[in-house]
């Protein structure tokens, strides 16, 4: 399971059919549900059936400067070169905080949308 609790990367996701998003490295790649919602309070809102595709290690700023504009991060309301650095900066340690040093950079592809 994928989860993605921030709004606005959801509803790229939604609309869209597909985000970039930063992670933990993943022991599994492929065929996944993504969610979001807390398990933990058994509040579990399936999104649908994804393909997630490893597309690199992170480590600066430009390994994931060229997939800002899909992350669902971006102010749509200002062009994107001009926001396209700080964005990447607050996107990898928004990931720090979440997941550790260890990040990989993800396509996740939404494949099948499940019904509400």
């Amino acid at each position: 399971m994928i989860w993605f609790n921030i709004p606005s990367v959801r509803g790229f996701l939604l609309k869209f059919g597909y985000v970039y998003t930063i992670r933990k490295k993943r022991k599994k790649v492929g065929y996944d549900y993504a969610a979001h919602g807390c398990w933990h309070k058994g509040q579990v809102h399936k999104i649908g059936k994804v393909y997630i595709n490893l597309v690199r290690e992170v480590n600066t700023v430009e390994d994931v400067i060229g997939h800002v504009e899909n992350s669902g991060l971006c102010d749509p309301f200002i062009n994107i070169s001009y926001q396209r650095f700080t964005v990447a900066n607050k996107w990898i340690e928004l990931a720090k905080k979440l997941s550790g040093d260890e990040l990989c950079l993800y396509r996740v592809q939404l494949m099948e949308r499940c019904q509400s």
